[in-house]
């Protein structure tokens, strides 16, 4: 099993209709949109997010049959995924 924390980061590659989303987040209540980072991989722009700020923005959106906001391969950093072997030997006793 791995575990990440809410708090690290994904970089998601927004579509048009992903980043109208997000700037209508803030611009509804009056409020100038925080720019977002992006960081550019294989010719594509990705966003970088914490977890929850996308699951915040995005959540309800994502669906199946759903036009989705954003790309659905969502990129980590590898040292924000722990391995979790104590649960997994955990898991194997109790089959």
């Amino acid at each position: 099993m791995y575990k990440f924390n809410l708090n690290d980061y994904w970089y998601i590659c927004l579509t048009e209709k992903g980043e109208k989303i997000y700037k209508d987040n803030f611009t509804k209540y009056n409020l100038e949109p925080p720019s977002l980072k992006y960081i550019e991989i294989n010719n594509k722009k990705y966003a970088k997010m914490q977890a929850w700020e996308v699951m915040e923005h995005f959540g309800s959106l994502i669906g199946m049959g759903f036009s989705n906001p954003f790309e659905l391969n969502i990129l980590m950093n590898e040292k924000d995924v722990k391995i979790y072997n104590k649960q997994i030997s955990k898991l194997k006793k109790e089959k």
